[in-house]
């Protein structure tokens, strides 16, 4: 079974769990990186506006490696939380992108390549940064559904009155308050692989280059806290300039500047990750950058 024949089949197992009265809705949906994504959701009405969208994309694999239709069924249908509660709180959390007073405080920023975002840079507000593109989100949590967001079109801001300028200076100063840290490689890895802790330890010994993971508490779209300001990584850095390695959207790798050859070598590995460990909506940059933190200023390693 191919992908499109799977989605017919998840499209008509769905429509005949719901029954009669609902509409079960397949369409592709612009996902990160020019990635095209094949989406699916249930509405009451042909007239409805908002409701959970899965996708298909994510099941397929489940599918591939021997689970039955039917438990391949049931995990969407929990996911879509068709008729229950999460349909209307989605509905109240989408409304107040009626006004710019009710989203402010929830709008953050997230980067994407430049290059690979020509179609989404038509739609949505944002800005450019060296080979990136900054882009901005509505986030709420909705119970039973964890974190939900939407992207702000630039006919939005139309709508609310405000300028773009206003926006990125809100969603920057959001950013204080998602829970950022720099947390030592070693000790990431002890906490998420125990078993990896005698291997951590005989690299540090070694003397490894020390390495150093920024994220946000939710590990989402962690890497647009660069646009933090430069207090923030003087403090966190002890003042030292550092190379940023975009190890994915989710967060970055900090690299202590001690050797200006070490930018090559480290663009290498970026290469390497993205290259063989990455999904392609999940690169944020194909190389290393360099961050200056007298001046609060990154450019191209």
């Amino acid at each position: 079974m191919d992908f499109k024949e799977f989605a017919a089949e998840m499209e008509k197992e769905i429509a005949i769990r719901c029954g009669e009265g609902s509409y079960v809705n397949l369409h592709k949906v612009l996902a990160d990186n020019g990635v095209r994504k094949t989406g699916i959701c249930i509405v009451q009405d042909e007239k409805q506006e908002v409701t959970p969208v899965v996708y298909l994309d994510d099941f397929f694999p489940q599918a591939e490696h021997g689970m039955s239709k039917e438990r391949v069924v049931d995990r969407i249908m929990e996911k879509l939380k068709w008729g229950g509660h999460a349909a209307e709180e989605c509905l109240a959390a989408i409304q107040k992108l009626e006004a710019w007073e009710d989203v402010r405080d929830q709008v953050y920023p997230f980067l994407l390549s430049e290059k690979q975002n020509s179609e989404m840079q038509e739609i949505f507000a944002g800005r450019k940064m060296l080979d990136l593109d900054i882009f901005y989100m509505y986030r709420c949590e909705v119970e039973g559904m964890g974190y939900q967001r939407v992207r702000i079109k630039k006919a939005m801001l139309e709508q609310w009155g405000v300028t773009e300028l206003e926006v990125f200076q809100q969603a920057v100063e959001n950013l204080y308050k998602d829970g950022y840290s720099v947390r030592n490689m070693g000790a990431v890895l002890r906490s998420l692989a125990p078993e990896c802790a005698k291997a951590v330890e005989e690299a540090e010994e070694s003397g490894a280059v020390e390495m150093y993971v920024f994220t946000n508490n939710k590990m989402n779209y962690g890497a647009a806290g660069i646009l933090m300001g430069k207090e923030y990584f003087q403090e966190t850095m002890g003042g030292k300039n550092f190379y940023v390695l975009p190890s994915s959207l989710h967060e970055l790798i900090f690299v202590p500047a001690e050797r200006p050859e070490d930018g090559e070598r480290l663009s290498r590995m970026v290469r390497e990750v993205n290259e063989t460990m990455l999904a392609e909506e999940e690169v944020l940059s194909d190389h290393a950058y360099y961050y200056d933190v007298e001046q609060g200023l990154m450019s191209a390693a």
